[in-house]
């Protein structure tokens, strides 16, 4: 039983991570020939409803999410405001701040949530639709989804890293990196918010 599980586990990261380290050599690679152009600050707010497997390793994701700054757009019906986005409240619940979430991709958290008091390195790759074409992005971080809050991350909370690798539309040749911070204390609805810098890939 013991044996079935390892080998689980290991063929999910690697259905995770194979993709991930493709993406990121791609991008490394892609920057050698490349100069950035137009560059600028973005933030990209987000409500995120996850579906986790049953062993709570991995799960789908549909979202809806608003990008303000360099890049101006949406996907998903996102219904809150900015004064709202941050409150959830018995008049505005979660489950109400997207008026038609989309897929956009899912995730794999290792080892899977439990109610023991340890952190989940989370490992996830989206696709987000807006307006003017499709942003792909890759998350790396760590999540706390404890009844605890004594980790280093505090209960029900995510913290790390994103990049940006590519994208369709009016963001073909789009690239950026940035942090990101997650509340997931009404999961399996998630605000999600990154910040980060973004820029177009030129030939040098």
């Amino acid at each position: 039983m013991k044996k079935w599980i390892i080998a689980t586990l290991a063929a999910a990261l690697v259905a995770v991570l194979v993709p991930l380290a493709v993406v990121q050599v791609t991008a490394a690679g892609a920057s050698n020939a490349t100069h950035r152009h137009q560059s600028g600050a973005i933030t990209i707010q987000s409500w995120l409803h996850a579906n986790p497997s049953t062993n709570g390793l991995s799960a789908t994701v549909v979202a809806c999410f608003k990008v303000t700054g360099a890049i101006m757009d949406q996907g998903g019906n996102p219904t809150w405001n900015d004064a709202t986005y941050a409150v959830t409240s018995a008049s505005s619940p979660a489950s109400s701040k997207c008026g038609n979430a989309a897929p956009v991709g899912g995730y794999i958290m290792v080892p899977p949530p439990s109610s023991a008091n340890t952190l989940s390195t989370v490992y996830a790759v989206h696709a987000i639709t807006g307006a003017k074409g499709q942003v792909f992005i890759s998350f790396s971080g760590v999540y706390n989804l404890t009844t605890t809050s004594s980790a280093s991350v505090g209960a029900y909370q995510g913290t790390g890293t994103w990049l940006i690798t590519g994208g369709t539309g009016a963001y073909a040749g789009l690239q950026g990196d940035g942090t990101w911070a997650a509340d997931a204390t009404t999961f399996p609805y998630i605000r999600h918010t990154e910040t980060g810098q973004v820029w177009w890939s030129r030939p040098s």
